[in-house]
């Protein structure tokens, strides 16, 4: 049995709706953090003082905003993907945003680790480092392969 990989009815397809899911769950966070925080943290039976809470907060929807960011440039991708046109300058330029969200994640981190002494969030500022030089390097070689593309066509 194939599994059909792109297009509308294909994996491609399927992970495009999950995103815009993503997506809705993530505009409803934005506003809701505050409270969904509190309740997690009293659920796992934590208490924090203010200073922690606010902190954490903001962390959130720093991360919940750039995160949404990276899931709409994601859409585009596979919206492109299933349109049977994946090597476009758009996709290319997507990919570089998916990399400035993860870089601005990774400094994000560096700073709550630093005010907080935390070395989780150094982890991910690592992580998120890691991604975003990954992905420049991928939009790069995603940028190459339009031109290549573009030349190909005009010779045919």
């Amino acid at each position: 049995m194939k599994i059909e990989v792109i297009g509308k009815r294909g994996l491609s397809g399927w992970l495009e709706i999950a995103v815009a899911a993503l997506m809705a769950v993530g505009v409803a966070m934005l506003p809701a953090m505050w409270w969904v925080l509190q309740w997690m943290m009293g659920a796992a039976g934590i208490t924090l003082n203010n200073h922690y809470y606010v902190g954490m907060v903001v962390l959130m929807e720093y991360s919940d905003a750039l995160a949404l960011a990276v899931l709409w440039s994601g859409r585009k991708i596979l919206r492109s993907i299933n349109r049977n046109r994946p090597f476009s300058g758009g996709n290319a330029r997507r990919i570089r945003v998916i990399a400035v969200c993860c870089g601005l994640l990774a400094a994000g981190y560096v700073v709550y680790g630093t005010l907080r002494l935390s070395y989780f969030a150094f982890v991910m500022a690592l992580a998120f480092l890691l991604m975003c030089l990954v992905l420049i390097i991928g939009a790069e070689l995603f940028r190459a392969a339009v031109e290549f593309k573009e030349e190909n066509d005009l010779t045919i």
